[in-house]
């Protein structure tokens, strides 16, 4: 992998994250904190990993060399998230981070080894 392929494969991640945003949109804002599967998470916990965990931490973990990135932390950003409006800034906020770790991320950490707690 190299920067030229990251940048084309991130322009596909900006594309596919705003229809992520659209479904988000759509959900109303009374089911953020619904458990529509009985012992699946809802769709705020699914935000807070999905945003926080995978794309936030792992973007920044590549730029860095190092993913520290605790999902136990999860359930206290979860609980901090109270309304829609809260949910989607959040979602917003964790694309903005690994936009910005991505861009300065080049060839040297693409090659290099990331460290992770997995």
């Amino acid at each position: 992998m190299n920067k030229q392929w990251l940048d084309g494969m991130w322009d596909h991640m900006r594309q596919k994250y705003g229809i992520y945003m659209r479904v988000l949109e759509a959900i109303p804002e009374d089911s953020y904190q619904d458990n529509p599967v009985a012992g699946m998470r809802t769709p705020t916990q699914v935000v807070v990993h999905t945003s926080g965990s995978i794309l936030r931490d792992i973007a920044e973990g590549v730029a860095s060399g190092r993913i520290t990135a605790e999902e136990g932390g999860e359930d206290a950003v979860t609980a901090g998230l109270e309304s829609k409006a809260d949910v989607l800034a959040f979602a917003r906020a964790c694309w903005d981070r690994a936009d910005a770790a991505i861009k300065k991320a080049g060839d040297d950490q693409l090659t290099g080894a990331v460290e992770n707690p997995w």
